[in-house]
């Protein structure tokens, strides 16, 4: 399980953390309310494009073997790999999950983007800029 947030409500709790004086030395976690499943995501993302979505799940070995590869290979290139072994810590783990509860009680910290609304933008973007 995950938690997925829009960049408009990372923005939102830390505005709120650097602005109330109650966050001062404090920690809060910004996310969302509730945990999404990795196949819950990609189900969504594949709705909301109009396709038929396609779950592979992937040992982690294999995970770990390209996540070497490709950081080794970008040792050579000018740009850094998108997949590197720090990414494979996130896309391995079976959950990452933290409550908001301190953020929404002594903040007031609530999202306000919906995970539909947020994937429904994002692939807006990506077509508009002809990813997709």
């Amino acid at each position: 399980m995950n938690q997925i947030a829009h960049v408009y409500d990372i923005a939102a709790g830390i505005e709120l953390g650097l602005t109330k004086p109650e966050a001062k030395n404090r920690t809060f976690y910004i996310g969302s309310e509730r945990q999404y499943g990795w196949r819950e995501l990609s189900d969504l993302a594949a709705k909301l494009m109009g396709r038929r979505g396609l779950f592979v799940p992937i040992p982690h070995i294999s995970v770990s073997l390209i996540a070497g590869l490709a950081e080794f290979t970008s040792l050579f290139k000018k740009k850094p790999s998108v997949m590197n072994w720090e990414k494979r810590l996130d896309l391995t783990q079976p959950n990452w999950t933290l409550s908001i509860e301190r953020a929404h009680k002594e903040l007031g910290y609530t999202p306000v983007v919906g995970v539909k609304e947020g994937f429904e933008e994002t692939i807006n973007w990506y077509r508009e800029q002809k990813w997709l």
